[in-house]
């Protein structure tokens, strides 16, 4: 895509206008749980895109997304555990979400899907980049860790570079 940032603002505005209503009916694959995530597919095309929720959201929040490319793409919806309805899970919660979100990948044989994550839906994204480079495509990440806003007027690339640089040497690596 020629203009990404454009991509985001967009996919950003249809997260932020989301209502809580119900998906699209598509008739494709029910709804299932695979490891500890509630999944949901839409669409038949040949590009996969996973859609994380943030917390506090069900798949809900992604239903004009969902609506506006189930006719281009196969769409899975998650909905992670304790949210929306789901039952909770023991610690270590984000290693058996990652090891779910792998699960999913393999399991329907997905090849380098397109993930898109919002809130921690994002961090979840950057993780599984992170942890099993070779089963992402493309990231798209909405206002997720660990990029932050200036946190002060004026703050300089180089001091933002320091932030990050402090956050990811910082951050105690888990095992799955």
């Amino acid at each position: 895509m020629k203009h990404p940032l454009i991509a985001t603002l967009l996919i950003c505005s249809l997260v932020a206008t989301a209502q809580a209503k119900p998906l699209p009916t598509l008739v494709t694959t029910a709804a299932q749980t695979i490891g500890s995530l509630k999944v949901k597919q839409y669409g038949h095309g040949k590009t996969a895109l996973i859609l994380i929720p943030g917390l506090g959201c069900g798949d809900w929040v992604w239903a004009d997304l969902v609506r506006d490319l189930q006719n281009d793409y196969r769409l899975y919806t998650v909905t992670l555990p304790g949210f929306d309805g789901t039952p909770t899970i023991t610690t270590p919660y984000l290693g058996q979400v990652l090891t779910s979100l792998k699960l999913l990948i393999r399991q329907e044989k997905l090849r380098h899907p397109v993930i898109i994550g919002h809130s921690l839906g994002g961090y979840v994204a950057l993780r599984l980049a992170e942890e099993a480079p070779n089963l992402p495509g493309s990231l798209i990440i909405i206002d997720a860790l660990p990029i932050f806003p200036p946190a002060v007027p004026g703050e300089t690339p180089a001091q933002r570079q320091a932030m990050a640089q402090n956050f990811t040497t910082s951050r105690q690596p888990q095992s799955l």
